[in-house]
C-alpha cells in the first residue's frame, strides 16, 4: 500500500508536536537524542468491508522492536486507514512517548512502579482503549486479575511490553489476546479466559498497552553503542541510568562480546579466554567473563542476531564487534599474511581494558 510515506509524516508530526525532535530518512523516523527509530506499514486485510492493519514498528534496542499493530475499518480504504491511525494515536502513542521520550504528557498515561517476580520495575499503562457501546456498570475486575498474575511471573531484566485485548458480543467472549513482546502469551491467555468480564448484549471491546522496564536493558545499551558517536557514548549510557563504572563495562563488555560472536562466525572451532584482566591505575583484577552480566547478556544477544536477527541489527552488531580488541587481533594476523584458513582453531588470549574506578564484583 502507497500511503506510509504520508503516515510517517504524519507520525513525525505528532511527535514534534509533542516537542520530540525527529526527522524522516528514507523509510523511517529518527529519534537522534533517544536512538530509536520507528516505521509504519499498512496490510490491507478486507473482507466483507474495508478494513487495514497498522503497523507501527519502534526499533528501541537490538533485536527488540516493539510493533503496535491496530485494525482500521471505513466505508473506503482511505476511511479505513484514518480509523486505525485514530485507534494508534487513542491506545498506543502515549504510552510509548511516556516511556521513552518525556513525561510531560503523565495525564495521558499511568505511570506506577510495580512489583513483578519480586523485583521491581517502572511500568507504564495506557488507559483502556474502547469500542463499541460499554455497559453502564462496567467494572473492569479482570485488570485487576491480571495485574495480580502478572506480579508473580519471572521476567527478564529489561524492557518488555504486554498488550491485553479482550471483546465480547451478546454476553460471549468474541476475543482475549495477551501479547508479550510481540509474541501470543499462551499461558496468560489461558488464565484470561477465566476473568470475571462485565457482560453485555452489546459488542464492545477494550485495549490496554503496558511497557515494563527493569534497568539495565542490554539490547537498549547495545543500540546506543552503535549508534552514538565516540565523544557522545559515554554521555548517552549515563543518561540511560548507568554509573559512570557501569558505563565503560557495558561499553568495553559488550564490544567484546559481539567481537567474540562475529569471529566465531568467521573462524571454525576458535577459542576465547574465560577470563579478562582489568586494570585501575596500578591495581589489576582478573574478571571470569561468567560472572559479568553485560557480557553474558550482549554473548546470547549476538547470537541471537547473527543467528534469526534482521539486517539492520546485523550491521549495528557488527559496527561495534568491529572494534573490539578480537577483531583488531583477527585484522593484525590478517595485516601480517595469515589467511583465514590458517587461523582456524585459532585461539585467543585474556581480553585486557581499563575501567577507572572499578570495583571488583560489581
Amino acid at each position: 500500500m502507497n500511503n506510509q510515506a504520508f503516515y510517517l509524516e504524519l507520525l513525525e508530526k505528532t511527535f514534534k508536536n509533542h516537542h520530540i525532535n525527529c526527522y524522516i530518512e528514507e523509510s523511517a523516523l529518527i529519534f537522534p537524542q533517544q536512538y530509536i527509530e520507528a516505521q509504519v506499514s499498512f496490510f490491507d486485510r478486507t473482507s466483507s468491508m474495508p478494513m487495514v492493519q497498522m503497523d507501527v514498528t519502534f526499533s528501541i534496542g537490538l533485536a527488540k522492536h516493539i510493533i503496535e499493530s491496530v485494525a482500521g475499518f471505513g466505508d473506503t480504504m482511505e476511511n479505513a486507514m484514518k480509523n486505525a491511525w485514530s485507534n494508534f494515536l487513542n491506545n498506543c502513542f502515549h504510552p510509548i512517548l511516556g516511556t521513552f521520550f518525556t513525561n510531560e504528557y503523565d495525564d495521558q498515561i499511568i505511570r506506577e512502579e510495580k512489583i513483578i517476580g519480586g523485583e521491581k520495575y517502572e511500568v507504564v499503562r495506557s488507559h483502556l482503549g474502547i469500542r463499541g457501546k460499554l455497559p453502564e456498570d462496567f467494572y473492569d475486575e479482570w485488570l485487576k486479575q491480571f495485574e495480580k498474575d502478572l506480579a508473580v511471573c519471572q521476567l527478564p531484566t529489561g524492557i518488555h511490553w504486554i498488550r491485553f485485548y479482550y471483546g465480547q458480543h451478546q454476553r460471549q467472549t468474541s476475543a482475549c489476546e495477551i501479547l508479550y513482546d510481540n509474541n501470543p502469551w499462551e499461558e496468560m491467555q489461558k488464565k484470561a479466559q477465566q476473568y470475571s468480564y462485565c457482560p453485555s448484549d452489546d459488542f464492545y471491546s477494550t485495549r490496554t498497552l503496558y511497557i515494563l522496564h527493569r534497568k539495565p536493558d542490554v539490547n537498549r545499551l547495545a543500540r546506543i553503542i552503535a549508534l552514538a558517536s565516540e565523544e557522545e557514548v559515554n554521555d548517552a549510557l549515563i543518561e540511560y541510568g548507568l554509573s559512570p563504572m557501569d558505563a565503560s563495562k557495558a561499553y568495553l563488555f559488550i564490544q567484546h562480546a559481539f567481537g567474540q560472536v562475529l569471529i566465531r562466525k568467521i573462524l571454525n572451532n576458535c577459542s576465547f579466554s574465560d577470563r579478562a584482566v582489568i586494570t585501575d591505575g596500578d591495581k589489576k583484577y582478573s574478571i571470569l567473563w561468567a560472572h559479568e552480566f553485560f557480557y553474558t547478556e550482549a554473548i546470547k544477544l549476538g547470537e541471537l542476531i547473527m543467528g534469526e536477527g534482521n539486517l539492520k541489527d546485523r550491521k549495528l552488531l557488527q559496527s561495534i564487534a568491529t572494534c573490539s580488541a578480537e577483531f583488531n587481533a583477527l585484522n593484525n594476523a590478517l595485516h601480517n599474511g595469515s589467511t583465514i584458513e590458517s587461523l582456524e582453531g585459532a585461539s585467543f588470549g585474556e581480553a585486557m581494558m581499563e575501567i577507572q574506578g572499578y570495583v571488583a564484583g560489581n
